[in-house]
């Protein structure tokens, strides 16, 4: 039903093939069904999110166990959704895409997140030095018996042009 609708799906029997399938396919949402062989839908779901590397990958769970505590156990073991079937092709459709747009949208803020933090110690990296500066001619000024009238100019030229290239990248980022 999700290929005919433009969706690129790959399958697994088994809990362990699934956990197989997911690390070689990458996938952008897992469709898990609770009773499968050998391992049941909760245990490869603990395995999933237990792995680093495949850990935010939505997992909706499909079954036909609806029972309310079936549905608890699915979101505890970190599923996002949960249906009952039998099922509308219609409500899975519109489960998959709004947990697809809901997963980039957090992989965005996650890399806006990043590009945050790196922005944050660019900028404080670069000011520091220029406020160093600032702050040693400065400190320098305040003692004017240890100067010349020529150094003291000179000092206070350095501290002038060097806030003038802070207030310049401030102005730059901003």
């Amino acid at each position: 039903m999700l290929q005919s609708r433009g969706y690129e799906v790959a399958l697994a029997e088994s809990g362990q093939e699934a956990l197989s399938v997911v690390h070689d396919f990458a996938p952008d949402l897992i469709l898990l069904d609770v009773s499968m062989p050998v391992m049941d839908g909760y245990a490869v779901c603990e395995r999933l999110k237990a792995d680093a590397a495949i850990r935010d990958i939505p997992v909706i769970f499909v079954s036909a166990m609806g029972e309310l505590t079936d549905k608890v156990r699915g979101f505890q073991v970190g599923g996002v959704d949960y249906i009952t079937k039998p099922f509308k092709i219609e409500e899975v459709l519109a489960r998959v895409r709004s947990q697809i747009m809901l997963s980039r949208q957090r992989q965005q803020i996650l890399a806006l997140s990043r590009m945050k933090d790196q922005l944050i110690h660019t900028v404080s990296h670069d000011l520091k030095n220029p406020i160093n500066i600032i702050m040693g001619y400065a400190d320098m000024l305040t003692r004017p018996d240890e100067l010349t009238q020529d150094e003291a100019a000179e000092f206070a030229t350095m501290v002038l042009s060097t806030a003038r290239r802070m207030n310049t990248l401030v102005s730059d980022l901003l």
